[in-house]
């Protein structure tokens, strides 16, 4: 009897240990391409030290770094179930690592974009940096990292974000991040209190989401999975525009639309999980 619980329970981690790898090799198989080319910005590919052009729909691999520098940006789109595009800024380094769970881009200085939508269940999408790691499944965020400080910034739905010690490993505990506000990582250190964000900050969020819309014919073209979807969208986003914007710009900020209609932008209190 004792046996074969121990021969089923091999075989149910065998099984587990299968399923993990061949998701694994599903997510390496995903095509992953650049869907927006601004200016000049280099492409190291994995095993390589050269750096060449980026070209608009060129095959993004595991490993590969991607330099921009000012006026110029790159747009990487993960193929999939889901929706997940990346917008690197200008003046940005970073590497894809979408073999590796999850998928995540490692921005080593400068800025990014993400937007995702309906990530499979139980995973997610991370951006690390050199002093945090934030994640989601389904939202849309911006990161700008630098050696010494990382600022996370949440403009839909909700991200977490963690501290990374001296040694590269994660600092127990998160700090769960709602649509509106932000959280600056500092090294070696827990994420610092939450901030609200500026309207500046919406407008430039809005600003690519509704260009990256507007491009849909494009996107499909290029095999863009998300694009139907994200079609059905572009009402709602000059909804949001349309009042966002406006309320961040009021003297009172969120807590004017908080106070009136109670929900929203609520602070989650310390925010903090273990």
């Amino acid at each position: 009897m004792i046996r074969a619980i121990r021969n089923t329970a091999l075989a149910l981690g065998v099984i587990f240990l299968v399923s993990v790898l061949l998701s694994g090799i599903a997510e390496c198989k995903d095509k992953t391409s650049l869907i927006s080319v601004k200016g000049e910005p280099k492409i190291m590919k994995h095993g390589l030290s050269n750096w060449n052009a980026c070209k608009l729909d060129a095959a993004i691999d595991n490993g590969d770094r991607i330099k921009t520098l000012k006026g110029e940006s790159v747009e990487i789109y993960f193929s999939g179930k889901s929706t997940k595009v990346v917008k690197i800024e200008e003046n940005s380094d970073v590497y894809v690592r979408k073999c590796e769970s999850p998928y995540s881009i490692e921005l080593l200085s400068g800025s990014a974009m993400a937007y995702l939508e309906k990530l499979p269940k139980g995973s997610t999408f991370e951006i690390r940096t050199p002093t945090g790691i934030s994640g989601a499944r389904g939202t849309g965020w911006g990161v700008t990292a630098g050696e010494l400080k990382t600022i996370f910034k949440a403009f839909e739905n909700i991200i977490y974000v963690k501290g990374i010690d001296a040694n590269g490993n994660e600092i127990p505990g998160e700090l769960v991040v709602k649509e509106g506000w932000q959280s600056i990582v500092d090294k070696f250190q827990t994420p610092g209190a939450l901030e609200e964000l500026a309207a500046g900050d919406f407008e430039k969020w809005l600003e690519w989401k509704n260009d990256l819309l507007k491009r849909l014919e494009e996107l499909k073209k290029l095999g863009f999975e998300g694009a139907e979807e994200m079609e059905n969208q572009i009402q709602e986003l000059e909804d949001k525009k349309n009042t966002d914007v406006r309320d961040a710009r009021d003297s009172d900020g969120v807590g004017n639309r908080l106070d009136s209609s109670g929900g929203g932008y609520n602070p989650p209190g310390d925010g903090y999980k273990e």
